[in-house]
């Protein structure tokens, strides 16, 4: 599709054929790690149920006043007249008397792929309907935009013919709802069908500044980014009545060679491989064979320190331990930090110091891909000779020990919580790509915990700022692009302000 190399080469990126994913976004030029690759707009977005009355269906901001409801349906919020205008000439007023037609209907699932349908139709139906008037006509950018969008979706991957006879009875029963809901000229029934199962292996859940989900959405240009485990892109968003509303942002997390495929992943990589391919073959119809998914097969293309780290990494996701082992290890890291000043006395102490320790620098400083790699084989090592109870690092205990820590945060329990804060962030550390927004989030949380408990306490100040350090680094990479995603960067800075201050202070006082 011409118009559509068009586009991608005007963002240094080409779109190529590849045997195993039936296509490959790669870039044409070296991509920095904290670069925003490609901005592009959303063909529909709108919020989840849970954010209806909460985000403006328009710009998805939080307003600082209450939302404002449609006085016509009353299903829908607005945050202001010109975003409550801006939709009605998009959709509403199409939607607006369906929408009062319906009365109090539930909002599940269905709901959410009827109303994406909708949107998505009325969008495409706009431009064939403006393709077969103006074809020979010159487009501006924001014409090629939606040419680009409109058509790139219409070449996406279906696979209708791998859904279940129940998954297409559903799809046909919401296409006839639709169909007979609006007046479509140019789209059928059953090309509706294909829509829906088209964006519902090609949708995306629109996530906030923490990684909260507030929306979901269907990008066309995003849609032909390849899956992996271990990504070297992440997807963010912009929202807010300045701002192209509902963008989603594309942004490297590590240096990207020219030539290089440019992959993100679908689901959160934390996962054991198991239900990681569970989970991709059920909603997006493929068995992953990215190089974590390959890493026991020696043919892969990566180091064989790589391959043995990706083992590794294996290994901690797929263990798994009941409630009381995960109890006692919750019980045993506070007790034995409780009752010592030292956080080395004891072997896990020490291991999670050291993974720490290690891997920090790896963040704030500049360390090539190969020297991280080194280090996390060097850890893993020192894991497995240092104590025998494996099961200590594995990702259930994470996610018990997690559950905890928001616990403590809550009682401004500062000292618990930090360390448990700690052990989370070593696991996160092992597990996620170094520069993931998770572990960029998990740093700031965790400052604050230790600036909270400090107190004056210089050394524990100064491990405090050296944590927050990493986490603008690391938020830098994630969240420098979208006004909301900025704020964080502007709080992490803030607090490291105040930290140095503090710590200038207790100086003086010597």
């Amino acid at each position: 599709m011409q118009c559509l190399s068009e586009f991608l080469t005007l963002h240094g990126l080409s779109l190529e054929e590849n045997p195993t994913t039936y296509r490959a976004l790669k870039t044409l030029k070296h991509i920095p790690k904290g670069s925003t690759i490609i901005t592009s707009p959303s063909l529909a977005c709108f919020p989840i149920p849970s954010m209806i009355n909460v985000r403006c269906n328009n710009c998805l901001e939080i307003p600082i006043e209450p939302l404002k409801t449609c006085s016509r349906c009353h299903k829908t919020f607005y945050c202001n007249v010109k975003c409550q205008k801006l939709a009605w000439s998009a959709h509403h007023k199409i939607l607006c008397p369906i929408y009062k037609k319906e009365g109090n209907k539930t909002l599940d699932s269905d709901y959410m792929d009827e109303e994406m349908l909708r949107r998505i139709a009325l969008r495409i139906e706009k431009y064939l309907k403006k393709k077969s008037y103006h074809e020979t006509e010159t487009v501006s950018l924001t014409g090629l935009n939606e040419k680009v969008n409109c058509e790139t979706f219409l070449t996406l991957m279906s696979h209708r013919e791998k859904r279940t006879p129940e998954q297409l009875e559903k799809f046909k029963s919401i296409a006839k709802n639709v169909f007979s809901d609006l007046d479509l000229q140019n789209i059928t029934q059953d090309e509706l069908i294909t829509y829906l199962c088209r964006f519902s292996c090609n949708n995306f859940n629109l996530d906030d500044n923490q990684l909260f989900p507030f929306g979901e959405g269907t990008y066309s240009i995003g849609s032909l980014i390849n899956h992996s485990c271990r990504p070297n892109a992440i997807m963010m968003y912009s929202i807010g009545q300045q701002t192209n509303s509902g963008s989603q942002i594309l942004r490297s997390i590590e240096n990207i060679k020219a030539g290089e495929e440019i992959t993100i992943s679908y689901i959160d990589v934390a996962m054991s491989r198991t239900s990681r391919q569970k989970l991709l073959n059920e909603k997006y119809f493929f068995k992953c064979q990215c190089p974590r998914c390959s890493s026991d097969n020696v043919s892969i293309d990566i180091t064989e320190e790589e391959r043995k780290v990706l083992v590794n990494i294996e290994q901690l996701t797929e263990m798994r331990n009941n409630r009381e082992i995960n109890e006692k290890i919750i019980k045993d890291l506070l007790i034995s930090q409780m009752q010592q000043n030292s956080m080395t006395n004891d072997p896990i102490s020490s291991i999670i110091s050291n993974i720490i320790i290690k891997l920090l620098p790896q963040l704030t400083e500049e360390t090539s891909r190969s020297d991280y790699i080194q280090t996390l084989e060097v850890l893993f090592n020192n894991i497995h000779t240092t104590i025998t109870n494996q099961n200590f690092f594995t990702t259930s205990s994470l996610s018990s020990v997690t559950k905890h820590f928001y616990d403590r945060i809550d009682l401004q329990q500062w000292r618990e919580s930090w360390i448990l804060g700690r052990y989370i962030l070593a696991i996160y550390l092992l597990i996620y790509p170094r520069f993931h927004p998770i572990i960029g989030l998990h740093l700031f949380s965790l400052a604050k915990c230790m600036w909270n408990d400090a107190y004056k306490d210089k050394d524990k100040i100064v491990e405090s700022y050296e944590i927050i350090k990493a986490a603008k680094k690391t938020l830098e990479i994630t969240h420098g692009d979208g006004f909301e995603n900025r704020m964080i960067v502007t709080q992490v800075m803030d607090l490291a302000t105040n930290m140095q201050t503090e710590l200038t202070e207790i100086e003086k006082k010597k």
